[in-house]
């Protein structure tokens, strides 16, 4: 980061290394019980975590000509801790569902749960009093009711549909999530926050035979209470952020998929979905106005057309493949003039297992190459955020993917 230097004592550069450091510590337990009564099966359980989450910004020092430091290792001797807190967040989930067997060939599923989770911060060091974030708020949802069924048409197939409504707790860190603003920021949208929710609807077909087994789905879902965080300057200033409320979005499509053994030892796999995301209005800000005209507006990050073929071979002793994944464009910015292209790509594999007893028994070699026309494409976007606009192309929150690589896998079984 250019925006603190290294001081002399430290190497004197105009620069240093600015790092995000954390420790996690998780206890909990997960369980269930279930018991059957004629045509019925019913199943309760609780789930309840204890996470701490220590997160710290530390800077440290690098020389005038030569940085002595690597990017690739734990830092050592930080010259300047900026924040450092002590997260809490505990998790208590409980769910109530019976499986009933209504028919021979239509069987029905219902049920609710229930979710509890309290976010807790404790400042540790803060160097200046917009450093200090001290709080609690939670996310509670006494009521997410789901229900599904499947029928059987056949031995060889079925259709199936189901309606769930979640939620999403808030997170609890100091750089995503309603911590990651000033004490005052946090004052004024802990009781005005609504934790994200959705309804989900899915209507599918399923069919299984011998050589062939294929899948048909499609779903609407409808999201509420989208949040949106809003940071002022570049990612590397660190600047705070201010959480809220923005709206909904709709989000619908298909999917397809199906497994074809064409041949003894070869299979065919193939899929394909198609997803529209929009959001439901446009952004606003705290006091009314205008953020964002973001109504109609494809989500970022979120490719309307996805595909993906696989070749395969496997008699046993020698084994392969070679598959395709296409991913159609994708949006950086709210207002949809900013984006990266769609893309290509395959990837390579061939194998042989070792026969016979000793040395050779459970042992296997595999080679793979990844992107194998050694194909130029944005993978990651949104690794510093989404903006509004971007018409010079400039935004700094894209990621290269990676070149054309072989990897060597040696596995042997004991």
């Amino acid at each position: 980061t250019p925006y603190l230097a290294t001081p002399a004592a430290f190497g004197g550069s105009p620069i240093s290394m600015r790092t995000t450091e954390y420790t996690v510590s998780r206890i909990g337990t997960v369980d269930s019980l279930t018991y059957k009564l004629a045509d019925h099966t019913i199943e309760g359980g609780l789930w309840f975590e204890n996470n701490d989450f220590d997160q710290a910004r530390r800077f440290y020092g690098l020389g005038v000509n030569s940085p002595g430091r690597t990017a690739d290792e734990f830092q050592s001797n930080p010259f300047f801790t900026q924040w450092q807190y002590a997260f809490n967040t505990k998790t208590y989930v409980f769910h109530l569902q019976d499986t009933w067997q209504l028919l021979d060939k239509l069987k029905v599923n219902y049920g609710f749960k229930s979710i509890k989770v309290d976010n807790e911060s404790k400042t540790i060091i803060g160097s200046s009093a917009s450093d200090f974030i001290n709080g609690s708020i939670d996310t509670s949802k006494g009521f997410l009711p789901q229900v599904g069924f499947n029928y059987e048409l056949n031995d060889a197939s079925e259709i199936f549909g189901d309606y769930a409504q979640n939620a999403r707790a808030f997170v609890s860190s100091h750089t995503d999530g309603p911590f990651s603003t000033t004490q005052s920021g946090f004052n004024a949208i802990k009781n005005k926050l609504k934790p994200e929710t959705s309804d989900a609807f899915e209507l599918g077909y399923r069919a299984h035979v011998d050589t062939f087994e294929a899948v048909a789905a499609a779903y609407y879902v409808s999201f509420h209470d989208r949040l949106l965080a809003t940071t002022v300057g570049s990612g590397i200033q660190g600047n705070p952020s201010a959480l809220s409320n923005v709206g909904g979005v709709t989000s619908k499509g298909i999917e397809l998929a199906g497994t074809w053994k064409f041949v003894k030892n070869w299979s065919l796999y193939g899929s394909y979905s198609y997803n529209k995301s929009t959001y439901d209005s446009d952004t606003l800000n705290g006091d009314g106005t205008l953020y964002a005209a973001t109504k109609g507006k494809i989500t970022v990050d979120s490719p309307q057309n996805m595909v993906k073929a696989e070749l395969t071979f496997d008699n046993g002793e020698i084994f392969g493949a070679i598959s395709g994944n296409y991913m159609s464009e994708r949006y950086y910015t709210y207002i949809n003039d900013g984006k990266v292209p769609g893309y290509a790509t395959f990837d390579l594999s061939l194998g042989y297992r070792f026969q016979g007893g000793g040395w050779q028994r459970d042992l296997e070699i595999q080679g793979n190459v990844t992107n194998l026309f050694d194909r130029h494409f944005i993978s990651s976007i949104g690794t510093n955020g989404y903006t509004v606009s971007d018409p010079t192309g400039s935004f700094q929150t894209l990621q290269a993917g990676a070149p054309a690589s072989v990897f060597i896998s040696l596995r042997k079984k004991f």
